[in-house]
């Protein structure tokens, strides 16, 4: 995101704090909440125990942004990503093995 950019989105959320009364800061809390959560909850996910899409289907972890749309974790990413971190490990302990 550029400077203009920024500058749009910051005058934006003044304005609408100005109509509402409410500080910038107040503002810009209530428009990055969602994107807060969702960061929160997807680090807070185990995804090593994943063998199955069923198993990926339990965590359900699917979010719905407005205007952006559905952020959701396909099956074939988390597998590559274990099979890529089985990998290493498995490298490493070649590699420092004495």
């Amino acid at each position: 995101m550029d400077k203009n950019d920024q500058k749009k989105i910051e005058a934006l959320r003044h304005r609408i704090g100005l109509n509402n009364h409410l500080t910038d800061a107040i503002i810009k809390e209530i428009t990055d909440a969602p994107y807060k959560m969702a960061e929160e909850v997807i680090k807070e996910l185990d995804l090593s125990d994943i063998v199955t899409e069923e198993d990926l289907d339990d965590i359900k972890t699917n979010f719905y942004f407005k205007g952006l749309g559905k952020l959701h974790i396909p099956f074939r990413r988390v597998d590559r990503k274990n099979k890529q971190q089985k990998s290493i490990k498995i490298s490493n302990k070649k590699r420092w093995k004495n």
